[in-house]
């Protein structure tokens, strides 16, 4: 069930790919030529083996890992209500850990509290994906550049051995390992420059922008083309040619 107040917007595209009803705004082609990268924040796939968050208690920590990856995956789709008994009664869990996980998802912008309805999943608009690109080109150009100056030989052999990260079309469970290691091999690039503030506002951005890059893979079949791009780039700052290296990562986020 979708709240009202979210546009309703689920129609077949040429390119084969279902439009969520909480992406609102967007055109098809605006999302082709948006998102023309996967990438992950900090969450491998889903089961209850995930390494759970570090505050909390223990049952909020897990409902919380659930919810989140949930989300991040479109399981839960943009706009969609919440309902808690459902969702303590999907993950085997109590009501007050479900509640408490959906109060840490709202302070983060996962969800919304809607008086008198409950909560959503956060819809995402074009304002939205503008912000968070613009963001994500400023924070991996500075990690690029930092990357090329100073980071020491094994950590561009890291950079290297993460890039050929590739997933299966249409695969959902492919996708999550895929955009897991891509955020492995982002944050290593930022981490290599030794600016750990950095990597972590890196991957943040990445968090945010998840959900979208798990519907954005189901746009064609760009595996190929994503491992090229990764590869070009890791093997640009292990050469230490600063300008490569950023013609790639601009290729890549622009």
């Amino acid at each position: 069930m979708h709240v009202g107040l979210v546009k309703q917007r689920m129609h077949y595209t040429p390119a084969g790919f279902w439009c969520q009803s909480g992406i609102l705004e967007l055109t098809d082609r605006h999302i082709y030529d948006i998102l023309r990268d996967g990438y992950s924040g900090t969450h491998p796939g889903r089961g209850r083996n995930r390494m759970m968050a570090a505050e909390g208690p223990p049952m909020a920590n897990v409902a919380y890992n659930l919810l989140k990856q949930d989300i991040l995956s479109c399981v839960l789709e943009p706009g969609q209500q919440i309902v808690q008994a459902q969702i303590a009664e999907k993950y085997n869990l109590g009501l007050t850990p479900t509640r408490e996980a959906l109060k840490r998802l709202e302070q983060e912008g996962f969800v919304q509290s809607v008086p008198r309805f409950g909560y959503i999943v956060s819809p995402v608009t074009l304002s939205d994906l503008h912000e968070l690109f613009e963001l994500r080109l400023i924070l991996e150009t500075a990690a690029v550049r930092l990357a090329v100056e100073r980071a020491p030989d094994d950590r561009l052999a890291e950079i290297v051995q993460l890039a050929g990260a590739r997933y299966v079309y249409r695969d959902r469970d492919s996708y999550s390992a895929y955009l897991a290691q891509n955020t492995r091999f982002h944050t290593a690039i930022a981490l290599a420059g030794g600016n750990r503030r950095l990597a972590d506002s890196v991957a943040k951005v990445l968090d945010e922008l998840t959900r979208v890059f798990h519907m954005a893979l189901d746009l064609r079949d760009s595996a190929d083309e994503k491992v090229r791009d990764h590869v070009n780039l890791a093997q640009a700052i292990a050469a230490r040619d600063m300008e490569q290296a950023l013609h790639f990562i601009h290729e890549e986020v622009s």
